[in-house]
């Protein structure tokens, strides 16, 4: 089920990416050269120029042409490169990390940046980065239910260790409400319902007031799903209207409570009459039909 709602997903992104003004070709890229700095050997991989996005889910996901973007790898050795350069001792570190047995088996198991996560991991880089690093895993493995589960349980535990300094304070804010998130997503309410307890203890919402009332919102949305033990990625109540407007016209599972606020509102309605697809025989639909001819087309190939 979880792989198949992450294939219907993809369709509308491929769809609302076709109908949304100035998507085309937004995303561009460079072929750049880059040397290993283990090894020295040259290969070339792309670098993104441009990209757009039409917002994000709830875990941070931005709905994207290229929501993840490439990190370059050692075609050789397998080292990826998610810094621009490491000191002489880190690049020590790096060279028996990628050596070893275990990384050599994750090539083929693990996403990239799972996989630069376990090497930062390695190198003692700073808590909180290695958090931002590890909480991208999940975008990398929406086509595999049991790999992002693992991920996010990873993710949980590296943000559950982090302690809240005033440097980083509004870094720290943001990280455990997502995990939070991750939490409601694999099912466990209760500790959802604490993590988003901790991040919004008295003085820890964002300082800048524009920033504080976005986190507010954020928060009451998902403090909602949790209390409603909606586990979906993409609920009505957290995602774009063009997005909600999907959900809320097939509703599968039902629409709880907060989503069917949700989908009451008027840009939702407005962004279902402006779905645009094409079916099978290149007639133009539009509204709650283009929506359900891909639902149906979805369902067919499930």
């Amino acid at each position: 089920m979880k792989a198949s709602a992450a294939r219907w997903t993809a369709t509308i992104v491929l769809a609302l990416a076709v109908a949304w003004p100035g998507a085309a070709g937004a995303t561009t890229y460079v072929t750049e050269t880059f040397t290993c700095p283990i090894g020295g050997e040259k290969f070339k991989a792309r670098s993104v120029v441009s990209n757009i996005t039409f917002g994000q889910r709830p875990d941070g996901k931005p709905y994207s042409p290229l929501p993840v973007y490439p990190i370059p790898e050692c075609p050789s050795n397998g080292l990826l490169l998610f810094e621009k350069d490491f000191g002489e001792d880190e690049l020590a570190v790096l060279a028996a990390a990628i050596a070893t047995d275990e990384y050599r088996a994750m090539h083929d198991r693990e996403t990239p940046r799972y996989r630069a996560w376990w090497l930062m991991t390695r190198l003692k880089r700073p808590a909180l980065e290695r958090a931002y690093m590890l909480f991208q895993a999940p975008w990398e493995s929406d086509d595999d239910w049991d790999r992002k589960v693992r991920y996010m349980a990873a993710f949980v535990n590296e943000v559950a260790a982090l302690e809240r300094t005033e440097d980083e304070a509004d870094a720290w804010f943001w990280i455990t409400l997502r995990a939070a998130n991750s939490l409601r997503e694999l099912g466990h309410f209760e500790k959802a319902a604490a993590m988003i307890e901790r991040a919004t203890a008295p003085g820890n919402l964002p300082g800048d007031p524009e920033a504080a009332e976005g986190a507010r919102t954020y928060v009451e949305a998902l403090a909602a799903l949790v209390a409603e033990r909606n586990p979906l990625s993409e609920p009505a109540s957290l995602v774009p209207a063009r997005f909600a407007a999907v959900r809320c016209t097939v509703p599968r599972p039902a629409l709880t409570p907060s989503e069917e606020r949700a989908c009451a509102r008027p840009e939702v309605a407005e962004a279902v009459a402006e779905f645009k697809t094409r079916d099978d025989e290149g007639r133009k639909l539009t509204g709650e039909a283009a929506i359900r001819f891909l639902d149906q087309r979805r369902r067919a190939h499930d």
